[in-house]
């Protein structure tokens, strides 16, 4: 009995290390995904990002989308791009005054090849730092996951980053 046992917790344990690992395999693929856009846009002064492996990460049809509130304004209002609208937009700046983007906290969920990314962040433009939150929708597409929607508000006096973000 203490055979069949052993070898039955073998098993189990085998198969529990397996499902594991493809587990945190994929969350490590996502957050590789999630984190080379923040790698891909932080440039110095002069520096071009490299746009193209920008959007290489994306499906095709993403957006991108920016949660605002205007100055002055009472609601927030959304600015939503196609990826090539967002570089056309942003693009000419980054280059002209640098910009850096890092990770603080990522949390991801995943489940049959549809995942949601949130991650805490700190800017630093036009030297000032910022922080706030961007959220990732992605898609494993052909064995590589491509985002299908990446959206991202900066934290206010209203709305500070969320504890578990922190």
């Amino acid at each position: 009995m203490f055979v069949k046992t052993n070898k039955m917790n073998q098993f189990l344990f085998f198969c529990f290390s397996l499902f594991a690992s493809l587990a945190f395999g994929q969350q490590d693929d996502i957050e590789k995904v999630v984190n080379s856009t923040l790698e891909i846009i932080s440039v110095d002064k002069g520096t071009e990002p490299n746009w193209e492996e920008f959007k290489d990460l994306f499906a095709e049809g993403a957006t991108v989308v920016l949660r605002y509130r205007p100055q002055g304004a009472e609601e927030q209002k959304l600015l939503t791009w196609s990826v090539d609208d967002f570089i056309q937009r942003v693009g000419p700046s980054y280059a002209k005054n640098g910009f850096l983007e890092e990770a603080l906290k990522t949390k991801v969920d995943e489940f049959n090849g549809v995942a949601t990314v949130f991650q805490s962040y700190r800017a630093h433009y036009n030297d000032t730092d910022v922080y706030g939150v961007n959220t990732y929708q992605l898609v494993e597409l052909n064995g590589d996951w491509k985002i299908i929607s990446m959206t991202w508000a900066e934290e206010t006096e209203e709305s500070p980053l969320p504890k578990n973000l922190k």
